[in-house]
């Protein structure tokens, strides 16, 4: 006859092995429930870091495990930024901090001086600038940087230009930027001046 000792320890061996695993009496296997991943979840506009099943719980949208909240994924990113540095050639004295900044759709734009938006202001002073567009329409554009140094309202010997590519006079090599909704482009434009 089998004692009441080696019963409870043959069925504790059973339900450790086979049948319930989260068994208390199964040794020293740890017996928490495994913890779910998490993401951002979209409820309208608000986002809040849940597991897929919370988040449908609550009648959000899960965004994706590991997904962060800090940008906010739930609102729509419809404008982009163009930020970056403009610059004198090395060692060369000037004040480009009156230049302009134009976004061109097309190169006919850009010969016609038909900005897509209003013309823009580098922020800074002095031989290297920074450029800093918000509210950009997704979509390509050509930058351009023009320093107006005799102020006479018209491209002329002496001002300082660049534009988004390959600044040369008379036939620059323009190359044209992608804005996408929510994103950042850098660019790095370096000045000549126009004989």
């Amino acid at each position: 006859m089998m004692s009441r000792g080696i019963l409870r320890a043959s069925l504790a061996v059973v339900l450790c092995l086979a049948v319930i695993p989260i068994f208390s009496g199964c040794g020293d296997k740890e017996t928490t429930a495994p913890i779910a991943t998490t993401g951002a979840c979209c409820v309208g506009t608000s986002c809040m870091t849940l597991s897929a099943a919370n988040c449908a719980q609550n009648g959000g949208t899960y965004r994706g495990d590991n997904v962060s909240c800090a940008t906010n994924p739930c609102v729509s990113q419809t404008t982009g930024t163009i930020s970056g540095v403009v610059s004198l050639p090395a060692g060369l004295p000037g004040d480009l901090g009156n230049a302009r900044v134009g976004l061109f759709t097309s190169l006919d734009n850009w010969n016609s001086d038909t900005s897509a938006r209003p013309f823009g202001r580098v922020s800074g002073s002095g031989p290297t600038v920074g450029i800093s567009e918000t509210g950009v329409t997704p979509g390509s554009y050509f930058v351009e940087v023009w320093s107006d140094v005799d102020h006479s309202g018209d491209f002329s010997a002496g001002d300082w230009w660049g534009i988004s590519g390959t600044s040369t006079w008379p036939n620059p090599v323009p190359t044209m930027v992608m804005v996408s909704g929510g994103g950042t482009v850098t660019v790095t434009i370096y000045l000549i001046a126009i004989p």
